[in-house]
């Protein structure tokens, strides 16, 4: 199934560095991603997926409305989002939701 995280309404105060990561356990078949946090630009993000080979690699991410949109073209063990700024961000976690391929 798919994998939806509860939103925070809390402000999430992400430390430059910091990341949250999502481990599967196993490869899972992940389509795409879709998180909103409030922002305004990537600059600040990245965003990465670890493969079946056990090698962490870049995802392609496009910001919509305040919205990251993820393609993503294999199956994935796990999911990491790392605030690479060297500025402490402020965010929300108003939607983090992972949709697998069917």
């Amino acid at each position: 199934g798919d994998i939806l995280l509860s939103p925070m309404l809390e402000v999430v105060r992400w430390q430059s560095g910091a990341f949250l990561q999502l481990d599967f356990g196993a490869a899972l078949p992940v389509c795409d991603m879709q998180m909103n946090m409030g922002l305004k630009d990537l600059a600040s993000w990245k965003i990465e997926g670890l493969g079946t080979d056990g090698t962490w690699r870049d995802l392609p991410v496009v910001l919509h409305n305040g919205e990251l949109q993820v393609d993503v073209d294999a199956p994935l063990r796990a999911v990491r989002l790392t605030n690479v700024s060297p500025d402490l961000q402020e965010v929300f976690l108003k939607k983090f939701f992972i949709r697998m391929r069917r």
